[in-house]
């Protein structure tokens, strides 16, 4: 699964819009959305912030695969 795929799981999983979340972590709807589309990716802090928004911790593997990280979402500990 690659960051565009997991943010986009982890929204739908928490019930919250693109709308919605780019409203709390103080971004464009439009950045949300390229996110999610794969266009481009959040920067560290942001993509804490998406994690933390939404409940969920991001494990980070140790490998890089076709110019990306391999990434897997875990359910927070809230």
């Amino acid at each position: 699964m690659d960051t565009a795929e997991i943010i986009t799981v982890m929204r739908k999983r928490a019930g919250i819009s693109r709308h919605a979340l780019s409203q709390r972590l103080g971004v464009s709807p439009q950045s949300v959305v390229n996110w999610e589309e794969g266009r481009n990716c959040p920067n560290a802090d942001t993509l804490i912030a998406v994690c933390r928004e939404l409940g969920f911790e991001l494990i980070v593997k140790e490998r890089y695969t076709n110019g990306m990280y391999t990434t897997e979402p875990q359910e927070g500990k809230h």
